[in-house]
C-alpha cells in the first residue's frame, strides 16, 4: 500500500525513502545468507542511520521542498543541523537498545557491541554522543546570526545536557529495567530534539 501511494503521488523524494526503508529493513531482519544485518553492530549501524536520517529528515524535507512547494532544493543551514545531530540520536538508539538484552543476543548468537565490549562502555559511549551532539548545537546556536535562535538553541540544549548527564548516572546497568528506562529515556530527548530543530537558524 505504502508504494501504491507513493507512486500515486509521483513524489520521487517520497518514493525512494519507501524503496530506502524497504530494502533496508528487510536486509536487517530477514535470516537469509549476507543478510540478517542486525547481527552485527557495525552493519547494524551502517544499513539503520542512513536509513532514518533519510526516512524521518531527508525525505520529507525534499518532498516538501520539491514536489508540494515546487522550489529548487537548497540545503539551509537547519537541515545541516538536523542531519548532523540527529546522526548522533540515531546511532546511540541503536547501540543502545542493545544494552539490556545482552542476554538474549549472548543466547541467539548476535555479536553486538554491547555482548563484546559490555554495557557499561557502550553506555558511557551513548552517554558522551549524545553530549557531543548537545555541544555541537550550543556551537551552532551561538554563531546563528538571529538573536532568539542563539540564545534558545543555546539554552535548551545546555539543559538538555546537564539534564542527561544527570539522569545517565543515576542508572544502575546491572538492572535490565534500569537500562530499558534510559532507553526510552533516549527518545523522550529524541522527541525534544524534534521540536527544538524547528528554531535552529
Amino acid at each position: 500500500m505504502s508504494f501504491g501511494l507513493g507512486w500515486i503521488a509521483k513524489s520521487k523524494p517520497l518514493l525512494w525513502c519507501l524503496i530506502t526503508y524497504f530494502v533496508a529493513n528487510t536486509s536487517y531482519s530477514i535470516n537469509l545468507p549476507l543478510l540478517r544485518w542486525k547481527k552485527s553492530t557495525i552493519s547494524t549501524l551502517l544499513s539503520a542511520v542512513p536509513t532514518m536520517l533519510i526516512a524521518n529528515n531527508v525525505a520529507p524535507f525534499l518532498h516538501m521542498k520539491t514536489y508540494v512547494l515546487e522550489k529548487t532544493t537548497i540545503f539551509p543551514r537547519s537541515i545541516v543541523f538536523t542531519i548532523l545531530v540527529m546522526s548522533f540520536y540515531y546511532s546511540v538508539i541503536m547501540l543502545s537498545k542493545d544494552i539490556p538484552d545482552i542476554e538474549g543476543d549472548k543466547a541467539a548468537g548476535i555479536q553486538t557491541l554491547s555482548v563484546r565490549l559490555g554495557p557499561k562502555l557502550v553506555f558511557w559511549t551513548c552517554v558522551l554522543l549524545l553530549e557531543m551532539a548537545y555541544g555541537i548545537a550550543i556551537i551552532m546556536g551561538a554563531i546563528s546570526p538571529f538573536l532568539w535562535s542563539k540564545i534558545f538553541t543555546v539554552l535548551a540544549h545546555g539543559i538538555m545536557a546537564i539534564i542527561l548527564w544527570f539522569r545517565a548516572n543515576s542508572v544502575d546497568l546491572k538492572s535490565k529495567d534500569a537500562s530499558q528506562a534510559f532507553y526510552m529515556f533516549i527518545y523522550k530527548l529524541l522527541w525534544v530534539e524534534n521540536i527544538l530543530i524547528h528554531f535552529v537558524r
